[in-house]
């Protein structure tokens, strides 16, 4: 079974717990292992010094991070695409509601490609075309440009559930 992580932040001001380990819930040594190329890319970033974040450089964050460790931000739906407007950086993200495919050869960015559909009161978002510029969260689990990330949005909103 695929580990389920939860990307939950109960209101304006709050962090996720899982922008700083996206592992935190799992019991020492029982935390998924690293792929080797995973593991690669951490020994080579460690002995260049490149453990920091990449906003010290003034780069991006990247998602999921970025999005993990906002303590502000706004989701604006229209008919064909969900938008994230994160107020640290100005960034957003892009999450096409339209029908799309994801596409086969995406450019890689900080944010990635993200498609989205409905399932009941939840959007269910893929993501790949990510670069391999920024970390997936805080403890520094990197990440590659062959990513596929699976994200579930569910949220209420003034008491009610986020309209389709």
């Amino acid at each position: 079974m695929k580990p389920r992580i939860e990307f939950g932040c109960t209101g304006i001001g709050e962090v996720s717990k899982y922008g700083f380990n996206l592992f935190i819930d799992y019991k020492p040594g029982d935390e998924p292992a690293l792929r080797p190329e995973a593991q690669a890319l951490l020994r080579e970033r460690k002995s260049r010094g490149e453990l920091h974040l990449t906003s010290e450089d003034c780069q991006p964050t990247g998602f999921p991070m970025a999005v993990l460790l906002a303590p502000v931000f706004k989701i604006v739906q229209a008919p064909e695409i969900t938008i994230m407007l994160l107020e640290e950086g100005n960034m957003y993200r892009q999450i096409y509601t339209d029908g799309r495919p994801l596409p086969t050869d995406p450019q890689p960015s900080w944010f990635g490609y993200s498609t989205g559909k409905w399932e009941g009161d939840t959007l269910a978002v893929e993501t790949i075309g990510f670069n391999d510029k920024a970390w997936l969260d805080g403890a520094f689990h990197p990440r590659s440009e062959a990513l596929h990330m699976q994200s579930a949005i569910t949220g209420v909103i003034s008491g009610t559930s986020m309209p389709k």
